[in-house]
């Protein structure tokens, strides 16, 4: 990405811009984003990106997408190289979004039929599938660590038991929403 001050060129301060495109001080005062770099193209043949997400890990930095033709795909930012490529049945529907849990070590995916897909990326398996009751498209996905106990040690969300692990909640059919809990390492 190149970085630009909003500063007329010449002026000094914070937010000065060297010509290698590093800030010449610390801080990000009067800094905009001016372009973009081609990180990746995806094949034509898998038509267009449909859902994108970005995480870190201690070896690695993955930009996921699915492609409309359902091949889930992780790009190695580091390394410039593919790190997976997951495929999605057809009969489950196209993807319509996706999220990835807090630890990174899966990835929830939702479908135009109702489905989630939960993804363990670190051994590359489709860990588990479920179908929401209304059949109808997964708008949303998000994931989060725990809910917390209030002072009764009940989880903090409304019936919900608290429980080691994480939580995917999921908004599809006719303003519905569910919660799914994941035991602790998403399997």
């Amino acid at each position: 990405v190149d970085m630009a001050s909003s500063q007329p060129h010449g002026q000094s301060g914070q937010g000065d811009v060297s010509t290698n495109g590093n800030p010449s001080h610390h801080g990000s005062a009067g800094l905009s984003v001016s372009g973009c770099s081609l990180v990746r193209s995806v094949d034509p043949a898998e038509g267009p990106a449909l859902c994108v997400q970005h995480f870190n890990s201690d070896v690695c930095s993955v930009v996921t997408y699915v492609t409309q033709s359902g091949g889930l795909h992780g790009w190695d930012l580091r390394c410039a190289q593919e790190a997976f490529r997951l495929p999605l049945r057809p009969e489950l529907g196209r993807a319509t979004c996706m999220t990835v849990a807090p630890d990174r070590h899966w990835l929830g995916l939702g479908t135009s039929s109702g489905h989630i897909a939960v993804w363990d990326v670190r051994y590359h398996t489709l860990s588990a599938l479920w179908r929401h009751s209304s059949r109808m498209a997964i708008q949303r996905l998000a994931c989060c660590r725990s809910l917390g106990t209030n002072s009764s040690g009940e989880g903090a969300g409304a019936g919900i038991r608290a429980a080691e692990g994480e939580y995917l909640f999921v908004a599809a059919g006719s303003n519905e929403a569910a919660v799914w809990g994941l035991p602790q390492g998403g399997e």
